[in-house]
């Protein structure tokens, strides 16, 4: 490698596929190049101020290993880098507009990111330590177990982020912060105050009381509805009228009025849903609700090219959702198979007749079933039902399910129900193989049938808007009731 300046003009050369210019800083005693925008290079070693890193803009570029002390980075814009395995102390970088950048195992400790704007970006392991954060907005971006120490944010900062086990300690927070943003849990906080504005105007800070009220308040914006209840929860496993009221679909289809935005939006909570019930912290019926809220905004979009919009971005993430909606229907066909009218559960509980049908009041109502046993079985309970009207058994088992997390619903996958027809063996007669006519509760649009599903006709159930799965096996019903079984129900036995 030469010693001073990398040849070229500010047009950068053309490089083969996937190639990079590959630049050892320790080796380089001069400017890194005479251009402005610096295209595909791959940088590595210490930066030092013979370098004037600070005259360039970069693009597809990499940081690999790279240890900056001190280095004006002013303006200096990263658009589609990586920055991996690097550390940069005390360096100013405002005024910067960094946009679909990539950052791992990275440390920026005392730097100042004043007026900058990081766009589109995904931080996975990245630490900022005693950093200056006011008037940098940081938006539609993806943090995962990244930290926050001793930061200051005079202004809100993030909006409209997806967070996974992202810390932040000493690290103050603005209230828009929490409401605009999806993952960020009052439990990842240490010695983190919220206030309930910018620096710059008469702010207070707010208690966990004061949240719960703001909660309260905000019942028709479903989006802040949730990041709230996920903040001081820890999860998305409650129920009640604030939850009821962040999953209706009539709040929903109020913000559409801008749909690229809102589309974006869309998109990051359900990012941030699957990332929940990947790590067990929402139950699949939210995730059928909002599955069902985009097909019904799908099915509302106008016939223009606004409508094109919302049915191009509503599509994806509806595809997206029906993958967990997909599990379900086949651990839902997978435990209806046997031929039985009878449901068997272990629950907590007395081993009281009474005490059960009154904790199951509502599902003996709506399903269409009957308890007829209760007896101990070890430590839990178990709890008979049986259907007295047709397709009651599907619906309690739909709505049992519904209540699992990830963890459960997987046990439950792996299951083998007992089939009746397996006790006694004969040879079969060609009376025999004549198939058996049963009540189909459910055709291809309307959800699943009595028969042995096939996978691609789960595929179509889950991934077709066609109708509403809620309302076909009933689960229409209260995110309450969706709670309370679930401190009830143990497991539904084979």
């Amino acid at each position: 490698m030469a010693k001073d300046v990398v040849p070229g003009p500010d047009t950068p050369p053309l490089l083969a596929p996937n190639k990079t210019i590959d630049v050892n800083l320790d080796e380089l005693d001069g400017k890194l190049h005479e251009g402005v925008d610096l295209v595909g290079y791959r940088l590595t070693g210490q930066v030092r101020e013979v370098h004037d890193l600070s005259f360039h803009n970069f693009i597809s570029c990499i940081f690999d290993h790279v240890f900056a002390n001190e280095i004006d980075l002013t303006r200096c814009d990263f658009k589609d880098v990586l920055v991996r395995d690097s550390h940069f102390r005390r360096c100013p970088i405002q005024a910067s507009t960094h946009s679909t950048t990539f950052y791992v195992n990275s440390i920026f400790e005392e730097c100042d990111f004043t007026n900058g704007a990081h766009t589109g970006c995904e931080y996975r392991e990245v630490t900022f330590k005693n950093s200056q954060l006011s008037n940098l907005l940081m938006k539609n971006s993806r943090l995962t177990d990244c930290i926050f120490e001793k930061c200051e944010t005079k202004t809100h900062v993030f909006e409209g982020n997806v967070f996974l086990r992202t810390r932040f300690v000493g690290t103050d927070l603005e209230l828009r912060a929490v409401l605009s943003n999806f993952g960020l849990k009052r439990s990842l906080t240490d010695d983190c105050r919220i206030r309930n504005a910018r620096v710059s105007e008469a702010y207070t800070f707010l208690t966990e009381d004061d949240l719960r009220r703001i909660l309260q308040s905000r019942d028709k914006d479903p989006l802040a509805l949730l990041s709230i209840l996920y903040f001081l929860n820890g999860n998305l496993l409650c129920g009640g009228e604030d939850v009821d009221a962040a999953l209706d679909v009539n709040n929903w289809l109020g913000l559409t009025h801008q749909p690229a935005s809102f589309a974006q939006l869309i998109e990051m909570l359900a990012e941030f849903l699957v990332n929940s019930f990947e790590s067990n912290e929402v139950d699949v019926h939210k995730v059928l609700l909002l599955h069902d809220i985009t097909r019904q905004i799908i099915a509302a979009s106008p016939n223009d090219s606004m409508g094109n919009r919302i049915r191009l971005s509503f599509g994806g993430i509806h595809l997206a959702l029906s993958r967990i909606v997909e599990e379900y229907l086949a651990i839902l066909a997978k435990l209806v198979e046997p031929r039985s009218r009878c449901v068997r559960v272990l629950a907590n509980g007395p081993s009281s007749m009474q005490y059960f049908e009154t904790t199951f009041a509502e599902v003996l109502k709506n399903c269409g079933v009957r308890i007829y046993e209760v007896r101990p079985h070890n430590s839990p309970t178990e709890v008979g039902f049986v259907e007295f009207l047709p397709g009651g058994r599907l619906f309690l088992v739909a709505l049992l399910l519904a209540t699992f997390v990830r963890v459960e619903l997987i046990a439950h996958s792996r299951a083998q129900p007992k089939k009746l027809h397996e006790a006694k063996t004969r040879k079969k007669t060609r009376r025999d193989k004549a198939p058996v006519k049963t009540t189909e509760f459910f055709e291809l649009a309307a959800g699943l049938s009595a028969e042995q599903q096939k996978a691609y006709e789960l595929r179509v159930k889950a991934l077709v808007p066609l109708t509403s799965l809620i309302i076909e096996l009933k689960l229409a019903v209260s995110t309450q009731l969706i709670q309370k079984l679930r401190n009830v129900i143990i497991r539904i036995l084979e």
